[in-house]
């Protein structure tokens, strides 16, 4: 788990041990900029402890807000970070875009709050942070984080009254329902809302030699991984490290009893194509972000036709992606396994999939 995926851990820890904290959070960008909305970043008394919101020269400005902050010349703040630089000067910013970051203290009396979406970090249902961004260096915030249920879901019955009526609801639902960060306005203020803890699932259906790679790659970007297959000896911890999930059995059964959710991505390649569309027969029947099949053009035709004459629902269909992957010439285990993934980030980040220099 990279410290990124730790930072609220990271802070309620140092909270609890008396020391201050900074958190920076990308609230709006525009251009090309190096970090989305919604991406943390934590200073301490000691210095940079988790995350970052770009690097470069841009994540110095913030820095240096940052520090004033901790050295207590500022409650809080916004930096407005120009990446576009000036192209009569030496020095030209790379991204070329423009973004804005909130400046946010954390002390003792957010201990409660740091300590809750620590624990929906570790695991869970997760938690919502809605946060009221600074009007001013003299504003720190408000923050409130929402306890969601086992479907993700907000459990507003165990909300306070009091917070209740300062949120704003639609905003904190809009950002359940979203893989992105969601900034908005409510009050004359500006709020973002993020998911904490309630993670991306990948679920690998097969356990081969494209397997190990997608699970290990899939691992960097902070996927919880489960891998099932028919094969014992196949899905073992030893083959396996990254997976929180290690199922034996039917490849279309277990996933019937994983009922795969919104955040799940479903990568069918098992070692026959019988258990590739009996698999693939069970993955349409849940509203999976992604669900993609191995195989070659004309096979995938044909057992998409053959699922949908079935009664399989269409429009579940028309999402599957199979041959699966981005085309980059992939020829061996591991970049068929990147090309797999780059997909599902171009499917869950909106991307186009195309070189970016066309």
């Amino acid at each position: 788990m990279a410290l990124e995926d730790q930072l609220w851990q990271i802070a309620a820890r140092e909270v609890s041990a008396g020391r201050k904290c900074v958190l920076c959070s990308v609230v709006w960008g525009t251009g090309s900029v190096p970090r989305e909305e919604g991406a943390r970043m934590l200073l301490g008394e000691s210095g940079l402890l988790a995350g970052t919101v770009g690097g470069g020269c841009g994540e110095s400005e913030v820095l240096v807000h940052a520090r004033k902050v901790i050295a207590g010349f500022h409650a809080g703040g916004v930096v407005d970070v120009d990446l576009s630089g000036d192209f009569d000067q030496d020095e030209i910013q790379v991204c070329g875009g423009r973004m804005r970051v909130s400046v946010e203290s954390l002390d003792a009396q957010d201990q409660a709050l740091l300590d809750q979406l620590a624990q929906a970090e570790q695991g869970g249902a997760g938690a919502l942070l809605i946060s009221r961004l600074p009007r001013s260096n003299d504003d720190s915030g408000e923050r409130y984080a929402l306890a969601l249920d086992a479907q993700g879901k907000i459990d507003w019955d165990s909300v306070a009254p009091s917070a209740r009526a300062k949120i704003p609801q639609e905003l904190a639902e809009a950002a359940r329902n979203a893989a992105l960060a969601q900034l908005g306005k409510h009050e004359e203020s500006e709020w973002l809302a993020a998911v904490i803890g309630r993670l991306e699932e990948l679920i690998i259906v097969g356990s081969g030699h494209v397997a190990q790679p997608l699970a290990a790659m899939a691992a960097m970007l902070s996927f919880r991984i489960t891998v099932i297959d028919d094969r014992p000896s196949y899905v073992t911890p030893e083959r396996f490290p990254q997976a929180s999930k290690l199922l034996v059995g039917k490849h279309d059964d277990l996933l019937r009893e994983l009922a795969p959710g919104d955040r799940a991505s479903v990568v069918i390649i098992t070692r026959g194509h019988q258990h590739d569309e009996a698999s693939l027969r069970a993955a349409v029947n849940f509203p999976c972000r992604y669900v993609g099949m191995i195989g070659s053009k004309r096979r995938a035709i044909q057992t998409v036709k053959r699922l949908g004459e079935e009664g399989a629902d269409k429009d579940r269909l028309a999402h599957v992606h199979t041959p699966i992957g981005l085309d980059i010439g992939a020829q061996t285990p591991e970049e068929i396994a990147l090309a797999i993934l780059a997909e599902i980030t171009a499917v869950r980040r909106g991307g186009s999939g195309m070189m970016l220099k066309r």
